[in-house]
């Protein structure tokens, strides 16, 4: 689906023409080789002009009546007056919201809602508007055409970008999805279930690993009671990562069974504790990391959840 953009001009008070349409004011506060083309990279994501009459009345005969700037779009006026239309200047007789409606569903790159005034409010009030494009102008006009009306709704928009350059200012926000209900319910039962997916496999991994380490390479180790207290221990870290829904953990708890047993193996060494009993450091290399991995997991999924909320 296109997305349906408005990119315009307003002065500080919110005018995107004075009290006789004219917009000869729209300039920045200093010379014009400080300004940067911000127009450029906006049309490179549109391939769809839709504009009213006034609009485009003022274009072909006050601002360049001698060259259409639009040749590289698509551009639909919206008028009542019988025009003929041209392969990239189509004369439409529709509301707004039901040609833009149309013109969203087809194929290809975004719709640019040009102006004027009173086309872009009634696209406002159906909400059919994605993106805000907006450059403030350091100008107080006083009064002119507004940019926005009245409107019956309120728009929640996300702020994406802003820069300033000449003192004026690019604002780029877009409108906040708020999902329903339902839509709300469907994407915590798939969360839930991917949740429920991640541990559940995590522990048949754990067992997997705790019947290989415990019966199968029993005779490496002849340890009976250690892999079973570290199968405990895993399965205690497996739980805390559901509760506080951990997304590494519990799979770095089902690696690091048999990942510390598999340490060991490469590196333990024979010797005598002080009594003189011979001893092995086996089952000290393998709780050493599978505890620091478990503790490796739990980190990880505490400060990328800190990040994730930070920047939402």
């Amino acid at each position: 689906m296109k997305k349906v953009t408005v990119f315009i001009a307003m002065s500080l008070d919110g005018y995107i023409a004075d009290s006789k349409g004219n917009v000869d004011w729209l300039a920045g506060q200093g010379n014009d080789d400080d300004n940067i083309d911000s127009y450029s990279e906006f049309a490179k994501e549109i391939d769809t002009v839709v504009m009213g009459w006034n609009t485009y009345h003022q274009i072909v005969t006050e601002l360049s009546p001698d060259e259409w700037v639009y040749s590289d779009f698509t551009a639909y006026v919206i008028t009542h007056n019988t025009k003929v239309s041209s392969e990239s200047i189509r004369f439409v007789n529709d509301s707004p919201a039901r040609l833009v409606k149309k013109l969203r569903a087809e194929e290809g790159k975004g719709i640019w809602i040009c102006g004027g005034a009173d086309l872009i409010q009634q696209l406002v009030r159906d909400d059919i508007i994605d993106c805000y494009y907006i450059t403030v102008i350091p100008t107080i006009l006083g009064s002119g055409i507004r940019l926005f009306g009245e409107n019956n709704r309120e728009i929640k928009l996300k702020l994406l970008r802003t820069q300033s350059y000449n003192g004026m200012t690019d604002l780029l926000y877009e409108r906040r999805r708020i999902c329903s209900t339902k839509e709300e319910s469907g994407n915590d039962y798939m969360l839930n279930k991917k949740k429920i997916m991640i541990h559940v496999l995590s522990l048949g991994a754990l067992c997997i690993g705790f019947i290989l380490c415990r019966y199968v390479f029993f005779d490496i180790h002849g340890m009976k009671q250690w892999p079973v207290i570290l199968f405990g221990i895993g399965i205690i870290a497996i739980v805390i990562s559901f509760i506080l829904n951990g997304k590494i953990s519990p799979v770095c708890t089902a690696f690091s069974y048999m990942a510390g047993f598999m340490v060991g193996i490469m590196f333990q060494s024979d010797g005598t504790d002080a009594g003189g009993t011979p001893a092995n450091n086996l089952w000290i290399i393998w709780t050493a990391v599978f505890v620091c991995l478990i503790l490796s997991g739990m980190i990880y999924d505490k400060f990328s959840g800190s990040s994730k909320r930070k920047i939402s």
